[in-house]
């Protein structure tokens, strides 16, 4: 699972990610200790960037991946469950129009 990293969680002097390089490395210092360590190895700064009207504005996300808790596990196989429902409903309901449609060998 995909763990957002939230500066303002991080301490009352983050509230963004530092431009200053130096504050910048002691930022990501305190970054990686918030993560467990085994799940360090998977911390990444994310960029993005919009040219808007000539001005270009760059967005970034910090994340690790861990792995889904038992519960997330649950409602990701719930979520699967349904949309193979629907989709069988689906798939079964074209059948039967298209079985109607040549039933007696109709237009081909």
């Amino acid at each position: 699972m995909r763990q957002e990293i939230n500066p303002y969680h991080l301490g009352k002097e983050y509230y963004a990610i530092p431009t200053n390089v130096e504050d910048l490395i002691e930022f990501l210092q305190k970054v990686v200790k918030s993560v467990p360590q085994e799940l360090r190895p998977s911390i990444e700064l994310e960029y993005d960037w919009e040219d808007d009207y000539g001005t270009i504005n760059v967005t970034s996300d910090l994340y690790y991946r861990r792995p889904p808790t038992a519960e997330e596990r649950k409602a990701q196989e719930d979520r699967a469950k349904i949309h193979k429902s629907k989709t069988r409903a689906y798939e079964l309901n074209q059948l039967a129009l298209l079985q109607a449609k040549y039933k007696d060998g109709g237009d081909v």
